[in-house]
Order: C-alpha cells, then structure tokens, then sequence
C-alpha cells in the first residue's frame, strides 16, 4: 500500500532541495512505482499547497546568493557612476579650450567604460530583487498570516 504522506513529505524535499518538477516526477515514478500522470499531479498539488514552506526550506542558501548579488550590482553601479564622473569631471578641468566639445567627442569610449559595469550591476539587482520575490512573500505570509 502506498504511503501517501511518505510520498507528499519525499515531493517537498526534493522540491526545497531545488530539483525541477519533471525531475521530482521521475523519482517518484521510481521509487513509489507510481505511473506518470498521477506523479505529476501529485507533484504538482504538493508544490502548490506547500509554496511557502519550500521557499523558506530554500532560504538557507538562497537568500545570502541573493543579498552578495544585490550588494555586488550596488558597487558596479556606484563604480561605473563615479568612473563617468571622474573622467567627465577630468575633461572639463583638463584646461584644453575644448573642454565640453572634448567630453561629447569621449562620450562613446565612456559609455565602453563605465556603461557596461553600470548595466550589469542594475542587471544584477534586478534579478536579485526578482529572484527573491518569492521568498519574502513567503516569509512575510508566515509572520503575518
């Protein structure tokens, strides 16, 4: 006889341990001698139901990925920020009578320099921000009901 919350309880942790659904399917086939479409529904029902505790079960390791990524898009940001401003600011200053037209004439070599650290960084957040959403939605459903 087949132990259903043996089976629920094996679906969550291979689901907080990150495996894909198909994946978990595939192992519940086996394991549980289960056939396909009952797997995956099953798979699929314990997912939903159990969203918040997975995502919190993934947060060990999620969430410092997540907080060096966002920190690490800060400082390419603010990098690539201060290096447009430190060569604007040395091209005006530099004393040639050119001065502006000097810096328009530079603006592609500083948009090569300091525009791709200053994409990659707001990249960076974004995608930390995003990649989180889930997690404290889940954290913040369990603290405030």
């Amino acid at each position: 006889m087949l132990d259903q919350s043996q089976v629920h309880k094996f679906i969550i942790h291979e689901l907080a341990e990150g495996h894909d659904a198909d994946q978990v399917t595939s192992q519940v086939c086996e394991q549980f001698g289960m056939v396909w479409s009952d797997a995956q529904e099953m798979v699929k029902l314990a997912g939903s139901e159990n969203a918040t505790n997975i995502a919190l079960r993934q947060a060990p390791w999620v969430f410092p990925l997540a907080i060096v990524t966002l920190l690490a898009g800060m400082m390419l940001a603010a990098y690539s920020l201060w290096l447009a401003s430190l060569i604007a600011s040395a091209t005006i200053n530099s004393g040639s009578p050119l001065g502006l037209a000097e810096l328009i004439i530079r603006i592609p070599g500083l948009i090569q320099r300091a525009g791709f650290p200053f994409v990659l960084g707001i990249s960076m957040m974004a995608g930390s921000v995003l990649g989180m959403r889930d997690f404290w939605a889940s954290l913040f459903e369990k603290l405030f009901g």
